[in-house]
């Protein structure tokens, strides 16, 4: 990078970059390189930083075992940084500090974790670095998955006690978190840890330094990061890692003529943050009504008192976790007057799947037929006795419109629905 002090070009050191005014201090390439004699060209501070700059391992060397190759002379992890700085951060995790035991000088942080999951000792960089870190930690564990770091981090790590440290074990799989190998591979980083990375990863979105950095690195190395190339890989490649910590077991939504009354019930919540609470006129398009927060508790509620007008509604839980990742409940129809033979399809128009919602229980096992209108028969299915909903995948049809019939020796139910794309 061009320096805040003059024109030559200096280096971009994440842990003293100060990205809203002049940097505390600067590193001139190949000049204040550790064991060159330190700094002529910048001041030496009391508390030892801006004196040298070495480069850091940001996936640190302890957890794949030490100075095991290739992941020791990846570059993709390799940033230069202070020496005082990176020796501060030690092999520690990143984290989120609340009081700072040490504090840099552009504002980066040693100290007491504060995200849910992990109290032990982090470091915290500034906010426009967070993304760039947390991409550099996805690509290790994609790139070493299965090469070097399962078999090194908790076996080869030098002075702990029968092979295992206790730091590397609160924040990567091991054998005391899962014992089977196969399974302990399916996610590299414990799930606070993956949490807060994937939250790093949203909150500071991928930069012009980043990508060129990335292309600097492939023109030596050969490769690249795939996740400052493509950002959704991210969530793509661990979305199974980072599944929301909280099971619904029940979503009902009871018709009290003048409101609407939505109970639900929860097994567990961990790190978990709220309950937004959706509504549609038509099944299709849903707007937030009302936020009930997470409480550790087994069952909620929340009343809909502006349900009065309408003849159906349909509702649905929006489930957010604290890092911002969130998933849908299924939804739940409310009737208003109108015949008890009443069949709802939902979306509709639909692009792929859509529900059938029967106003009572079929009275037989029934058959459901899907025809074009020409009279094809395009699709059909069976669903049991007793049934109040069921989901029909019409994702594999082109765009049109459809009748569907529901049939047993006592009910023959027809609706239509149109497929878009």
């Amino acid at each position: 990078k061009v320096s805040d002090f003059g024109a030559y070009n200096v280096i971009w050191d994440m842990y003293s970059d100060n990205p809203t005014g002049p940097d505390p201090y600067e590193f001139e390439y190949g000049i204040d390189v550790d064991g060159c004699g330190g700094s002529p060209n910048n001041t030496p501070f009391p508390n030892g930083e801006g004196e040298e700059y070495n480069r850091e391992h940001s996936f640190p060397r302890s957890w794949f075992g030490g100075t095991v190759e290739p992941m020791n002379s990846d570059i993709m992890h390799i940033f230069p940084t202070d020496k005082k700085v990176n020796a501060v951060r030690n092999n520690f995790p990143y984290g989120n500090v609340g009081t700072p035991s040490f504090l840099t000088m552009n504002g980066g942080k040693l100290g007491t974790n504060t995200y849910p999951g992990y109290g032990g000792t982090v470091f915290e960089p500034i906010d426009e670095y967070k993304g760039d870190l947390a991409r550099a930690h996805f690509y290790m564990i994609t790139a070493y998955e299965d090469v070097a770091i399962s078999q090194n981090w908790y076996a080869n790590a030098p002075g702990c006690p029968g092979g295992f440290c206790l730091n590397v074990n609160d924040f990567l799989q091991s054998p005391t978190d899962q014992p089977d190998p196969a399974a302990r591979k399916l996610q590299i980083f414990d799930d606070w840890y993956m949490k807060l990375l994937y939250s790093w990863h949203l909150s500071d979105p991928v930069s012009q330094k980043e990508i060129d950095r990335n292309n600097a690195v492939h023109a030596l190395q050969g490769n690249r990061n795939p996740y400052v190339d493509n950002p959704t890989y991210v969530d793509q490649v661990f979305s199974c890692s980072r599944a929301l910590p909280v099971t619904l077991t029940d979503f009902i939504a009871q018709n009290n003529s003048e409101n609407v009354l939505l109970k639900w019930n929860v097994t567990s919540e961990t790190s978990f943050k709220q309950y937004e609470i959706e509504r549609s006129v038509e099944g299709n398009n849903f707007v937030k009504i009302g936020t009930v927060l997470g409480q550790n508790l087994a069952n909620y509620n929340f009343t809909d008192y502006s349900a009065k007008g309408n003849s159906i509604l349909y509702y649905r839980l929006k489930m957010i976790d604290i890092d911002g990742r969130f998933k849908y409940s299924d939804v739940v129809v409310v009737r208003f007057g109108g015949s008890s033979n009443s069949t709802l399809v939902f979306p509709n128009p639909t692009n792929g799947l859509t529900k059938l919602s029967f106003a009572a229980p079929l009275l037989e096992a029934s058959q459901i037929a899907v025809y074009d209108f020409s009279g094809r028969l395009v699709k059909q299915s069976k669903i049991a006795i007793g049934t109040t909903t069921a989901n029909l995948d019409l994702s594999g049809l082109t765009a049109g419109k459809y009748a569907i019939k529901i049939s047993n020796s006592k009910q023959v139910i027809n609706e239509t629905v149109v497929v878009t794309k």
